[in-house]
């Protein structure tokens, strides 16, 4: 039981350290502020449920003469796509790699 602890505790680190490498996401770009003259502002994220499902939430605030009109939040069920191997980093820095869930890209076209 004692040697399950420490092995646990690094996995553990080093998945949550994969999680949130930028360096992976090197083109993602986020707006800090937006003109709320007249805008729509939308958020798209995955959840992972404990079965074989996610849920796509798909947010959408409206902004008009700088006040929020409206708030849309739509969910749908859709299939996961199971867990793999991903790329991930210990707690020094070093290359390797974890089993995941593995999650959605996300290709947007606005017209």
């Amino acid at each position: 039981m004692k040697r399950l602890l420490p092995v646990l505790l690094a996995f553990s680190t080093v998945f949550f350290v994969s999680c949130d490498d930028d360096n992976s996401n090197e083109d993602k770009v986020e707006t800090k502020d937006i003109s709320r003259n007249g805008a729509i502002e939308t958020q798209i994220t995955t959840e992972h449920l404990p079965d074989s499902r996610d849920v796509l939430v798909t947010s959408h605030k409206v902004w008009k003469n700088g006040v929020l009109e409206r708030e849309l939040r739509h969910t749908d069920t859709i299939p996961a796509l199971g867990t793999g191997s991903l790329p991930a980093a210990d707690v020094q820095g070093n290359a390797t790699t974890a089993t995941g869930q593995k999650d959605y890209e996300f290709y947007i076209t606005v017209k």
